[in-house]
């Protein structure tokens, strides 16, 4: 996975309320890479696990309510 591969999708999610609701509703890493995949984005779960994790998505709620 690129840098680029995650900025493009946090920008994608910060711009459409379905997807940010997709991802509100899972913690899951595999189920968030799943979501990527589905638009398009090669992100893998261990890639939201390590370094350039979920922690890191610029204030995305990641299922925490």
């Amino acid at each position: 996975m690129s840098e680029e591969q995650l900025r493009a999708f946090k920008k994608k999610i910060k711009t459409d309320s379905n997807l940010q609701k997709k991802i509100k509703s899972t913690t899951d890493p595999d189920a968030i890479s799943e979501i990527a995949k589905e638009l398009g984005f090669l992100i893998s779960p261990s890639d939201l696990a390590d370094g350039l994790g979920i922690d890191e998505l610029d204030g995305v709620d990641w299922g925490a309510d």
